[in-house]
């Protein structure tokens, strides 16, 4: 039996052994250490920090439950397999803790503050299952959530201040660079500034042509007598409306240098590879350099 199938049978409480891991039924242990135990239809594993060949086991142990488990730091090395009382208790004595630094965070305030009223959540129901009491967990205040709003609002515009700072300097940049990319796109000469390359997040990559090589803006290359073919069965997919017929590829390979051909949609745009071609940059090419 593999460390898998051990992980496996103890989450269907049965005993299994493999070479470092061992389920009786109830309890798994990795290396001597209790790493998890079930407790009626209820899986207890270990948060603690472990060595690395039990973060694995750990890891087996959680893809094998199939119902949901609840995670506590109460599992020490050398002290045994922990109740289920322990485990709660621990868990909650962990969280609060974890909660006194939501009143000093700044960054995704809102997202912790959430988790945090999740795993309260957690703590509480079974503590109430288990008819155990444990010490008292604040709510996250109204004030807190006030902060936390505001916060993430305050970031939200810091980082559209910063998108639209570097909108505006590759912009500028575009208008430095603009000699250079039309000695490159209409005669082949130099390489594409970066500026422009850039650009093909909303704009998609340019072509341009260096004798019998046709290159992208990212510097990529393919034989011409490729494209040209390409660009054949390109105008076969277009229909009597003007638009293109879907296309992707599949057993037919259309190939372009160490690229393919990957799909063309209605509109005529293209993939190959990492590459976005608009029709419009299609068009263009092929009038400039009469393909």
């Amino acid at each position: 039996m593999n460390n898998s199938q051990a992980a496996h049978a103890w989450a269907h409480g049965q005993k299994g052994r493999a070479s470092n891991l061992y389920s009786d039924g109830k309890v798994l242990t990795s290396y001597n250490t209790t790493i998890a135990f079930r407790e009626g239809d209820i899986a207890f594993i270990s948060s603690n920090n472990m060595s690395n060949s039990t973060a694995k086991h750990l890891n087996l142990a959680r893809g094998a439950v199939s119902y949901e488990y609840f995670a506590s730091p109460a599992f020490r090395y050398g002290q045994g397999t922990p109740s289920a009382a322990e485990c709660i208790r621990a868990a909650a004595t962990a969280t609060t803790e974890e909660f006194k630094t939501l009143c000093r965070a700044r960054v995704s305030l809102e997202r912790r503050i959430t988790a945090y009223e999740n795993r309260r959540q957690e703590i509480m129901e079974l503590a109430e299952t288990f008819n155990i009491t444990i010490c008292e967990m604040p709510e996250a205040s109204g004030d807190l959530k006030k902060r936390a709003k505001e916060l993430a609002e305050a970031e939200k515009q810091t980082f559209l201040i910063a998108q639209a700072k570097k909108v505006e300097l590759e912009k500028q940049q575009r208008a430095l660079d603009l000699n250079d990319f039309q000695e490159w796109l209409t005669k082949g000469a130099g390489r594409c500034p970066h500026s422009y390359q850039t650009e093909r997040r909303t704009m998609g990559d340019y072509i341009s042509l260096k004798g019998e090589t046709v290159i992208t803006s990212q510097g990529a290359e393919a034989p011409l007598n490729h494209v040209v073919k390409a660009l054949a069965f390109y105008d076969s997919r277009r229909n009597e409306n003007g638009n293109y017929n879907d296309w992707q590829t599949t057993g037919h390979k259309i190939y372009l240098g160490l690229f393919i051909l990957d799909t063309i949609d209605t509109q005529g745009n293209v993939k190959a590879g990492c590459h976005t071609f608009k029709a419009e940059e299609i068009a263009r090419f092929r009038k400039q350099w009469s393909i």
